[in-house]
């Protein structure tokens, strides 16, 4: 009988341990799942920042040249998502994470471009703006003439939207050219 209750205790303590154990490590699941799902909203948050620049890009390469002027691309600042921080330059200096832009006009009859409109990325948007991010919205990469030589700074990527309209982007060294930041988006309107 007191062998029986031996037996009895032994089983009721690993029967504990084994349910401490499994408690344990489901908890850690939770949490490690936890981290997981916060570490992809984080992502996700990102990549909304991405798409929501380039449709708002898009947006502003689809003014007709009559329409590209600082009063319609103020329009379209006014009615982009306030998480952009889209700011006009004036001269003053900016928060660092807005995204500057400077519009301009041509009037010069010999240059093909007839206005555009430079935005400089903040390092926040840059280090996740990726050129394979334009090609996929915009279409791919115009080729350049091979007998330019190779320079220390990349050259800048040319996306051709339609007829009248272009992307010019400045990008940062990067083995693959998909994966390099953006670091400044050029709009070009040539008619």
């Amino acid at each position: 009988m007191l062998r029986s209750i031996v037996n009895l205790k032994v089983l009721s303590v690993s029967l504990g341990i084994l349910m401490l154990a499994t408690f344990i490590s489901c908890n850690n699941a939770k949490q490690e799942q936890k981290v997981v799902n916060q570490s992809k909203a984080s992502g996700t948050q990102q990549v909304s920042r991405v798409q929501m620049f380039m449709s708002y890009i898009d947006e502003i390469a689809k003014l007709p040249l009559t329409d590209f002027d600082q009063s319609h691309i103020e329009a379209l600042n006014q009615a982009a998502p306030a998480s952009l921080q889209l700011v006009v330059f004036a001269g003053e200096q900016a928060n660092e994470a807005s995204i500057i832009m400077q519009p301009y006009r041509n009037n010069d009859t010999a240059n093909p471009i007839k206005a555009g409109a430079i935005f400089l990325l903040p390092k926040s948007l840059s280090d996740s703006a990726r050129v394979a991010d334009f090609t996929h919205h915009f279409g791919e990469v115009k080729k350049e003439d091979a007998a330019i030589a190779a320079t220390g700074q990349p050259l800048p990527v040319n996306l051709k939207v339609d007829e009248a309209t272009a992307l010019k982007l400045t990008v940062n060294h990067n083995r693959q050219l998909s994966q390099a930041n953006v670091i400044t988006v050029e709009v070009l309107k040539y008619k």
